[in-house]
């Protein structure tokens, strides 16, 4: 299925793709190691499966996490309000208004859903 992925802020950031501003050169990307990955003249490349995950971390980003989801990642995550303060490096207060309907953040959004796809970086993370 296709996706869409937006690159302006990498290349307007990371200054590795600096050269990848230039119009031309950018239009120079082609699909290599057999669809796996797309490279551009100059010899940088990007992995097909890390534009996907830059996507769906983009599009799940446009979608403000609401408190019910918050809720069901606590729980799944088996935290509670304690350590998900301490996780998110933040106070308790904010987490319970979080779970009561205040907005979320996308920074807090955008971790929780990555966390909640891997376990092992939500244990890398904690900090209890």
């Amino acid at each position: 299925m296709p996706f869409g992925v937006h690159l302006s802020c990498v290349l307007a950031r990371f200054e590795p793709f600096a050269a990848l501003r230039d119009e031309k050169m950018f239009g120079t990307a082609k699909p290599v190691d057999r669809g796996l990955a797309i490279e551009w003249d100059n010899g940088l490349d990007y992995a097909a499966v890390r534009l996907r995950e830059i996507a769906d971390i983009q599009a799940e980003a446009a979608v403000p996490m609401d408190a019910e989801s918050f809720k069901d990642w606590m729980k799944a995550a088996r935290l509670t309000v304690p350590e998900a303060a301490d996780f998110f490096g933040m106070g308790e207060r904010q987490i319970k208004n979080y779970r009561a309907g205040s907005p979320i953040p996308r920074v807090v959004s955008i971790l929780a859903r990555q966390t909640a796809r891997d376990q092992g970086l939500l244990h890398a993370l904690a900090t209890r």
